[in-house]
């Protein structure tokens, strides 16, 4: 499961006559999907917009608060950047928000019967109703899956649209900050840097099911026993870098999923022998010229690199399943990359031999490939706003030969949500994630 994220807000309006707020009790909001602005003045079918949002055909919209302008989409142009709909013109302005009410069930005048799915707990175990009625003080929350972008509609008293909020992005995942006390709360969060060195025993909020990474920053302890379950029923002595990644399960106690140390991160060396074990670990030097059948002390969702430093066989089958079912005959400076999945077996993510490890060169267009690859030099200036055939796990570095830009969002995500503007010399760490999406690890910025 993704993750969740949680939405509070409060809405206030002007009092008739005065130049004062209060609170819009009684008032409701509609989380619907995300809508599109009007780039250019029309009357008529389609209308032209700066971003199709979240538009398909039959779905319904009104113009801003307008319901006289209530409209079926007939369908959507992705290279014109349009959106048709059935029957009588309209007329739209640039910078008229076309509010998507997707599938409503109204006929001549909206249902507002078909807001996206929102919830009323951190794990996604309870959907509410949507619309929400605001409280007394015109506040409301909801929780909504991560990945989505989208708008929020409200309505008076009477039912009648009252304004809107757009492009609420809950596309990221947050890295909050614990507090500095023994039990810090995580609610709601998945990623967690540490805020101090305060022993930490237990962790408040948490909900059955929900995972946390811990991150460090600080030299700090987690404390087995009573609260939490750490491998070997021993501390966790955290220094700067070192993760931890925890499961709270139905007793509401949290159980160890794995971590990394900053001794751990550095190269290990496999025994000389059939089943070596990598407990703990991440990247390994092979440790002989033994043909390996398994990897003992594995761990779901465990990713390791092997990096031969020997003519050694991994061996496809059984326990190791590597692309086209055949073993791999590695050369020194080969890598080979592995996940372990729940069965307790090894998945092939990715490799590199000899001929690959050299400095490869992207295509130089939007969305050049990086299979079986890990550093590549610039083709070009051509904006980049995908990398393809990128792998569960993938790490890439691209060195700038050229000024070109990296773009944020979509495929890619950068730190600051921002493009980075590459110059010769520049670099970029990135990593393929589960959802086959990009994220930035590091980057060298010349400053040119």
């Amino acid at each position: 499961m993704g993750f969740f994220k949680k939405r509070t807000a409060n809405i206030l309006k002007n009092i008739t006559g005065k130049n004062e707020l209060q609170s819009a009790t009684s008032y409701s909001v509609l989380v619907c999907e995300q809508g599109a602005t009007v780039k250019t003045t029309g009357s008529t079918s389609p209308i032209f917009v700066d971003n199709l949002g979240d538009f398909a055909a039959n779905d319904k919209f009104i113009v801003g608060s307008d319901t006289t302008r209530f409209k079926t989409v007939s369908s959507v142009d992705t290279s014109a950047k349009s959106v048709a709909y059935s029957g009588d013109g309209i007329s739209v302005s640039a910078g008229d928000r076309l509010i998507n009410l997707g599938a409503d069930g109204g006929s001549t005048e909206p249902s507002y019967d078909a807001g996206v799915t929102i919830y009323a707990d951190i794990a996604g175990n309870e959907t509410r109703d949507n619309p929400i009625t605001v409280d007394a003080e015109g506040e409301y929350s909801y929780w909504i899956a991560g990945g989505q972008i989208v708008d929020e509609l409200y309505r008076d008293s009477s039912g009648s649209p009252a304004g809107n909020k757009q492009d609420l992005d809950f596309d990221h995942e947050d890295i909050e900050t614990l507090d500095n006390t023994g039990t810090p709360s995580v609610m709601g969060g998945r990623a967690f840097l540490t805020g101090g060195t305060t022993a930490i025993t237990d962790f408040d909020d948490g909900v059955t099911g929900q995972i946390i990474t811990v991150i460090a920053e600080h030299a700090i302890t987690i404390t087995e026993g009573t609260n939490i379950f750490l491998d070997d029923s021993e501390n966790f002595v955290m220094a700067a870098t070192d993760t931890l990644t925890l499961v709270c399960k139905a007793d509401n106690k949290w159980y160890e999923l794995g971590r990394s140390t900053a001794a751990r991160s550095k190269l290990a060396t496999l025994g000389d022998n059939a089943t070596p074990s990598v407990k703990n670990g991440t990247t390994f030097l092979t440790g002989g010229t033994t043909t390996i059948t398994d990897f003992d002390d594995g761990v779901t969702g465990q990713i390791i690199t092997v990096v031969s430093e020997h003519a050694i066989t991994i061996t496809d089958g059984t326990n190791i399943f590597l692309e086209n079912s055949e073993n791999f005959v590695m050369a020194a400076t080969d890598t080979l990359t592995l996940i372990c999945k729940a069965d307790n077996k090894w998945y092939e993510l990715g490799r590199s031999v000899a001929a690959r490890s050299k400095l490869a060169t992207l295509a130089d267009e939007a969305t050049p490939s990086v299979k079986n690859g890990t550093t590549f030099i610039t083709g070009g200036t051509t904006t980049i706003t995908d990398f393809d055939d990128g792998v569960t796990g993938q790490i890439i570095t691209v060195v700038a030969e050229h000024s070109l830009t990296i773009t944020d969002g979509t495929h890619i995500f950068l730190n600051g949500s921002t493009n980075f503007a590459m110059t010769a010399t520049d670099t970029l760490t990135l990593i393929c994630k589960a959802d086959n999406k990009w994220y930035e690890v590091a980057r060298a910025d010349s400053g040119a």
